[in-house]
């Protein structure tokens, strides 16, 4: 048997009748590639968020580095100006010895 089927924009289509069996098969298939395309999905957005998630963690170790160097650095400028005051302390005692 041999159809016509009258699009919505006017234009006729030629469109031989396989029956509804070929139908329900066009459904499960685009309902298999729907399935398919949200099991992509869910595993970009799961690989996303992963990714996500390990730029945060590495983020958060460099800010703990930067933290820890920042606060080695200030040990040091602390060590450094207490030994300037060593050093001046016994540089004026040398001195007063030496005047004695």
């Amino acid at each position: 048997f041999f159809f016509f089927f009258q699009a919505e924009d006017g234009i006729r289509d030629f469109c031989l009748s396989r029956g509804l069996g070929d139908v329900y098969k066009r459904q499960e298939e685009k309902g298999r590639e729907i399935e398919q395309l949200k099991a992509k999905l869910a595993n970009g957005l799961l690989k996303f968020k992963e990714t996500e998630k390990r730029a945060e963690q590495m983020n958060t170790e460099s800010s703990v580095k930067k933290q820890a160097n920042l606060e080695k650095v200030r040990n040091s400028d602390e060590i450094a100006q207490e030994l300037q005051k060593s050093y001046i302390e016994i540089e004026q005692n040398w001195q007063m010895d030496c005047s004695n």
